[in-house]
């Protein structure tokens, strides 16, 4: 029972992987605490992982012989090993790219496509395909560092270790850098990996200062062998979300909200068959492992539904946008969208200039979206706060523009430019009012708390 029982805690929390982007954008925009706290869960989630426990014994018997009195120490210098890693993740993609450029890169086309392609790879992988390992030249020499005396040792021995890892620990820490990147704030990756580091280090540290505490931990086994497939079908779910926002920065629309859920509908029908025990025989899988995969048949039948349904939810977020973005620019070549006047009034322009025009002949404020292909937090205010009655009747009032600033094309990286001018930030989402005459009233950035909030925000404009 107690196996089952982490099997499932597992499995549960490996959803997680799924939800990374969305749940860490609606972190950010709480606050640095609501992050910094959803990274330190996400390294907690992390060390369910099956890469993780077989690590469990190896600590243990490297600390266990260890001389007496230089336990707290060398803990130290081993969980220390542990964050660094993590840590030089944020601090180099910050470094390199900086907050315009780590944004572009986070949402490139091309990263996204490798993306996906890795989280395919790292599914199979837990499928047993094949095996992942650390460059023998990398293990090399952090080994031959780990055999040195001192501190050295337990510090090359935490690299080691997150290296070991790596199969596991990528969806969740590669999806909370990404996620963090496209703040464009470079203080939130370096941080955010850091207290990641740390949570996923915290039980190492106290099982180096007592090795005995090996007993009270699950052992791994098989239990590790039926959480592994079912992670890898969580992988492909957000293998497909990568994919789509490629698809979404080449504007192939190939990948549609149609296509997006007929994926996700397969894959979680997959991870049902697999987890009742199909084609194994049903008395093969236990209570636990069945509950789960009804609720993950469940889940799969409510994607099919809602494939002709306008919404799915918190879901919604995930799939791109519907109708899918045309393929539009802002001086008016093909594709562009026709100004159009809805039946309550509200004016809808196809571009920046055309909204401050619009408005200086209407005298209404401007309303600007700037917005983003693969931007989850965009896709839950459009779905579960624009169409909301109190925030509908206060964009009726208003000439209203979407920018689009993540995809490679010269009219996103000028809708990009003016959001800095206008709003001082690259985050999406960013919302600003503007008088008929181009003057900024407010900003409202990330996602609103309720409905009530964003109205309260948009009657600035009548203000």
């Amino acid at each position: 029972m107690r196996r089952l029982t982490f099997v499932a805690i597992a499995l549960a929390l490996g959803a997680m992987a799924v939800a990374q982007q969305a749940t860490v954008e609606q972190a950010q925009s709480k606050g640095m605490l609501a992050y910094l706290a959803f990274c330190f869960t996400g390294g907690l989630v992390s060390l369910l992982t099956p890469c993780v426990f077989p690590m469990v014994p190896v600590t243990v018997s490297y600390f266990s012989k260890r001389e007496k009195g230089r336990a707290l120490p060398e803990a130290l210098a081993y969980s220390f090993g542990i964050v660094s890693t993590f840590a030089i993740l944020g601090v180099a993609a910050s470094a390199i790219f900086g907050a315009t450029g780590i944004t572009a890169f986070s949402a490139n086309p091309w990263v996204n496509l490798v993306l996906g392609v890795v989280f395919i790879v790292l599914a199979l992988n837990l499928f047993g395909l094949f095996e992942i390992q650390v460059p023998s030249f990398l293990t090399r020499k952090t080994n031959e560092q780990r055999s040195r005396g001192g501190l050295v040792g337990p510090y090359f021995m935490g690299i080691t270790f997150s290296l070991t890892s790596f199969t596991c620990t990528a969806p969740i820490a590669g999806s909370l850098l990404a996620a963090a990147a496209k703040g464009g704030d470079l203080v939130a990756p370096t941080v955010g990996m850091a207290t990641y580091g740390i949570a996923f280090a915290a039980p190492f540290f106290f099982l180096a200062l007592s090795p005995s505490s090996l007993s009270k931990l699950p052992k791994s086994g098989e239990w590790m062998n039926t959480v592994k497939p079912a992670l890898a079908f969580i992988e492909l779910a957000a293998a497909v979300k990568f994919l789509s926002n490629a698809d979404l920065g080449f504007e192939l629309a190939l990948i549609t909200r149609p296509v997006f859920l007929v994926l996700w509908t397969a894959i979680f029908v997959g991870l049902a068959l697999y987890l009742i025990g199909v084609p194994k025989a049903l008395k093969s899988t236990g209570l636990a492992r069945k509950a789960f995969g009804v609720a993950s048949f469940a889940f799969a039948v409510f994607l099919a539904f809602g494939i002709s349904k306008p919404s799915l939810g918190v879901v919604e977020s995930f799939p791109p946008p519907d109708p899918y973005p045309a393929k539009t620019n802002a001086s008016g070549h093909e594709g562009q969208v026709a100004t159009k006047k809805d039946v309550k009034g509200r004016i809808e322009a196809a571009n920046y200039d055309e909204a401050l025009k619009l408005a200086k002949e209407t005298g209404r404020p401007v309303f600007i979206d700037f917005t983003g292909v693969a931007c989850v937090n965009c896709r839950l205010m459009e779905k579960h706060v624009f169409p909301k009655e109190v925030v509908s009747s206060e964009l009726d009032k208003m000439v209203t523009v979407q920018l689009y600033t993540d995809r490679p094309k010269p009219e996103d990286q000028a809708n990009q430019k003016l959001q800095q001018e206008l709003a001082q930030n690259v985050a999406l989402p960013t919302y600003v009012l503007l008088t008929p005459e181009g003057k900024v009233i407010g900003k409202f950035e990330g996602l609103a708390q309720s409905p009530e909030e964003f109205a309260g925000f948009l009657k600035k404009g009548g203000a």
